[in-house]
């Protein structure tokens, strides 16, 4: 009997078929999307799927699942299902979300001056 071998694709749904299926018919998400849970899935280091998304045959399929992460997060947070804080922190760490700065801006400190009326000056005192 020959054995088939799995592809990655295959191996990517089968993640989030996983997810869907330990979800199905609870109150509360049990098993979220996440790069990490796909990594453990797969068998594959970050570095190792870094490597791949360099890789034109699977360049595509590692950049819908991603999205369908990044997605997944997003929406669930957004509709209180996830926690903001852990979501939030997911999106900066694996999706680059968050303040970016201008090139060839540098870390500069600003400084606001407020300056109060004679009469909020005795209030603040």
């Amino acid at each position: 009997m020959k054995r088939r071998s799995i592809n990655l694709e295959e191996m990517i749904d089968g993640y989030f078929d996983y997810c869907d299926a330990v979800n199905e018919g609870q109150k509360n998400i049990i098993k979220p999307y996440t790069l990490s849970g796909l990594l453990c899935y797969t068998g594959l280091t970050r570095e190792s799927f870094c490597e791949l998304l360099k890789v034109k045959r699977h360049k595509n399929v590692l950049s819908k699942a991603l999205s369908r992460i990044e997605a997944y997060i997003e929406e669930n947070m957004l509709t209180g299902a996830l926690s903001c804080n852990a979501s939030l922190n997911s999106l900066k760490y694996n999706f680059s979300w968050g303040e970016k700065q201008a090139e060839g801006e540098d870390d500069v400190q600003k400084n606001l001056c407020v300056t109060l009326s004679p009469e909020l000056s005795a209030l603040a005192v």
